[in-house]
């Protein structure tokens, strides 16, 4: 996973990473923006496959939020 840098300026410019340049990140892109989370689709990726990977990433945090929250239950113990 890629990071992007943003300094904390008065005008900021963000690092854009060689990879996602490469990897076809480049142009005009489209930012979605929702309550706690910002997807950058890359450039003519249909649909169907940005569905996919957000319902993967869906179930990453899922999964993660249930690890939590079990280690928070082992230290109230």
């Amino acid at each position: 996973m890629e990071t992007i840098n943003i300094p904390d300026e008065q005008y900021p410019r963000p690092y854009w990473p060689q990879n996602l340049k490469k990897t076809g990140y480049i142009g005009e892109l489209t930012i979605f923006e929702g309550f706690s989370a910002l997807v950058i689709p890359k450039p003519n990726t249909p649909s169907k496959d940005i569905a996919k990977d957000l319902k993967n990433l869906a179930q990453h945090f899922e999964y993660k939020a249930d690890i939590e929250a079990r280690e928070v239950k082992a230290e109230e113990r």
